[in-house]
């Protein structure tokens, strides 16, 4: 059973329990570097995979043990499902959806099976997790430090960029301005329109342009144009703009977890409130 939820609130399982990593590829080899840094990993690493693959066996063999993802049971006699945890390291879809199939088929629908973008950001969520090597922690904390600084540096030059794509009359037709909050499918419209030929404007805010109050009224006045704006259903609105912008660190505190990041977006409630408890589920 994917248990992603569950891992982004506690990274614990990754210290306590054998970890099965399933398809080792560029992203998973990073994971795999952050998971033996951290101290992870504990009651072993296993490295598996769903198909019959060459593994590099100079890169990994030195170290742990490989097999067949169907051979597992077979070759490695210290597994045990009710003590492992499968980490699925693939970060295409079909990919993850063919393996967690073969597995809980395999062993079982309440085998914990975790995919990569849970591992990925469970570490990222969970930094101050007692587990973590010292070292390792100071390292990350730095790191989000640096990718605040500049985003915060990036986000100063949006209103230029903004001011001059939406002001300067570099096209004879009129304006056609998406302009709605985010995660309602305005980007879909956009693309839709933009492959129609239209001269398309796609934006979250008319802030800073540097035309004062009233852009939207000062920018329809220099060019004909028309405005569609769209809504969506607003607690599923916030739900999925908090699983968008997890990665958004300068939104947070420099020791963000999963519930600093629910407060945020939806409101309320300490630790222990649940997202299932705010949308009402």
């Amino acid at each position: 059973m994917v248990k992603d939820l569950e891992l982004l609130k506690e990274i614990t399982p990754l210290f306590e329990k054998k970890l099965i990593l399933c398809g080792v590829g560029e992203s998973g080899e990073s994971i795999l570097e952050d998971l033996e840094a951290m101290g992870a990993g504990k009651k072993g690493i296993l490295l598996c995979d769903y198909k019959q693959k060459q593994w590099d066996r100079e890169k990994y063999g030195i170290k742990y043990m490989i097999v067949p993802l169907e051979e597992l049971g077979e070759k490695s006699t210290e597994f045990d499902s009710n003590k492992s945890i499968f980490l699925i390291m693939e970060d295409a879809i079909p990919a993850q959806d063919e393996m967690i199939e073969k597995i809980e088929r395999q062993y079982g629908r309440l085998t914990d099976i975790y995919t990569e973008y849970a591992v990925k950001w469970g570490i990222y969520l969970n930094i101050a997790n007692p587990n973590v090597r010292d070292a390792f922690r100071k390292e990350k904390r730095m790191e989000k430090d640096r990718k605040r600084r500049l985003r915060n540096e990036i986000s100063m030059q949006i209103p230029n960029a903004l001011r001059y794509f939406s002001f300067i009359p570099l096209h004879n037709d009129e304006i056609i301005l998406v302009y709605q909050p985010g995660k309602v499918a305005s980007s879909s419209i956009y693309r839709s329109i933009l492959n129609f030929g239209r001269y398309v404007l796609h934006c979250h805010t008319l802030a800073d342009t540097g035309f004062g109050n009233n852009n939207l009224y000062k920018l329809l006045s220099i060019k004909s144009g028309k405005i569609i704006s769209l809504v969506r259903e607003p607690v599923a609105r916030q739900i999925s703009a908090m699983w968008q912008n997890i990665p958004s660190v300068n939104r947070y505190s420099l020791d963000v977890d999963f519930f600093e990041i629910e407060r945020y977006y939806l409101g309320g409630g300490g630790k222990t409130q649940s997202l299932n408890g705010l949308t009402g589920k």
